[in-house]
């Protein structure tokens, strides 16, 4: 019996402690330091197949802009994802190629 009751003290007693202090939330900006003593998620997407859309996301997170055109071209024999980003702040264009296999922003070539 007073084996029963310890356990279900100590386990109400665990309860009350995890309502009181929640853990902490790592975007929250009213507490600074909070997202340097929590371990966050990566914003880096796993290497593997990218869709239009996801490339789009690639695209746009990587360089900023929007996009304002997107296709799946043949280039070279293979398939790419082509973006073209607009940056409204600089008033500039650019064209990303995605690699549609691994997600892998494809460099620009030298001329």
């Amino acid at each position: 019996m007073i084996r029963s009751t310890l356990i279900v003290t100590l386990t109400l007693f665990g309860t009350g402690l995890a309502l009181a202090f929640p853990v902490p939330d790592a975007n929250d900006a009213s507490r600074p330091g909070v997202a340097f003593a929590m371990m966050q998620e990566s914003d880096e997407r796993e290497p593997g197949p990218a869709d239009l859309d996801e490339a789009i996301e690639i695209a746009e997170k990587r360089f900023g802009g929007r996009a304002v055109g997107s296709e799946t071209v043949e280039r070279d024999g293979r398939r790419v994802h082509e973006i073209r980003l607009f940056n409204e702040a600089d008033g500039t264009a650019r064209t990303v190629r995605i690699d549609p296999d691994t997600g892998a922003i494809i460099p620009p070539r030298r001329r």
